[in-house]
């Protein structure tokens, strides 16, 4: 399930009821991982398997982890940039008493850009604003010489199929044949729910609505 969301870039099926129902509740931003790309899963992401009651509304607070392989998209520009990218995200997760489930978030990759002075001119700037306005992203200096940049890309995820457990792993299988079925590790402990591909280098944290 989580391995879907990270990696089917852009897929959005419209219409998900759940989706609905989890802005209707107010569902709060998830914290970002703050990890770069070449980063291992940060200790407070780790949790030990250990099954647990999943029926009900869960709603994403933490996605943390190791991001999606992703290149510098300033590279072939400046090869001298440098690039990191951190995760965040947003929505719910539901569990029917009958094994099937709906998913409605949205994980948002999030790019860190260093772009030092002797490449602005290759963007048309000659500052830090300039570069700013020339490329659409949000950018600061950091130092004389060295202009930091963001630059955020949004994946909406939404799909439903059939869920079952299977010790203390949850087997997913979309009703889109589309989308190949994924066994993910979990623990539910009273309202909160730990959640990550069986051998995944990320995770997410959901609590109870």
């Amino acid at each position: 399930m989580l391995d879907r969301i990270r990696h089917n870039v852009f897929l959005c099926l419209a219409g998900s009821s759940l989706a609905a129902a989890c802005s209707g509740s107010g569902v709060a931003r998830a914290g970002g991982s703050g990890l770069d790309a070449g980063d291992a899963a940060a200790p407070s992401c780790a949790f030990e398997p250990c099954g647990g009651g999943l029926v009900g509304m869960w709603q994403v607070v933490s996605v943390c982890g190791k991001p999606p392989e992703r290149q510098d998209p300033l590279a072939a520009v400046c090869p001298s940039s440098t690039a990191a990218y951190r995760m965040d995200g947003q929505g719910c997760v539901e569990f029917y008493e009958d094994g099937t489930y709906e998913i409605a978030f949205t994980l948002e990759l999030i790019a860190s850009l260093g772009v030092p002075r002797d490449c602005w001119a290759s963007f048309g700037a000659s500052d830090c604003t300039e570069l700013a306005a020339t490329t659409g992203m949000s950018c600061t200096m950091d130092g004389e010489t060295l202009c930091a940049c963001e630059r955020s890309l949004t994946e909406p995820h939404a799909e439903a199929g059939a869920w079952e457990v299977d010790g203390l792993t949850l087997v997913t299988t979309p009703s889109d044949p589309g989308l190949a079925a994924e066994t993910d590790d979990y623990c539910v402990d009273q309202t909160r729910l730990w959640i990550r591909p069986v051998g995944g280098p990320w995770s997410m944290q959901l609590d109870r609505l």
